[in-house]
């Protein structure tokens, strides 16, 4: 799998934790895929440090979608 197919699956799979509110789970996916650039690492621990900041807002939008609420 080249680089490119590997971050587009690594994408679905925090987007698929996202989505469900998990956000610890977005962040064990990112931990366990750590680029190898230095510039991408970097980048990596920003969104870490964004979706620990801001895990009291991430709701379980997936749930929201089932009863009928708008997302």
């Amino acid at each position: 799998m080249d680089d490119e197919q590997e971050r587009a699956r690594v994408q679905a799979l925090v987007r698929g934790h996202l989505w469900r509110g998990d956000w610890r789970g977005a962040l064990t996916a990112l931990s366990e895929h750590l680029p190898a650039r230095t510039y991408q690492r970097k980048k990596m621990r920003e969104l870490c440090a964004y979706i620990t900041n801001q895990r009291s807002g991430i709701i379980n939008y997936g749930a929201w979608h089932e009863a009928g609420r708008r997302v």
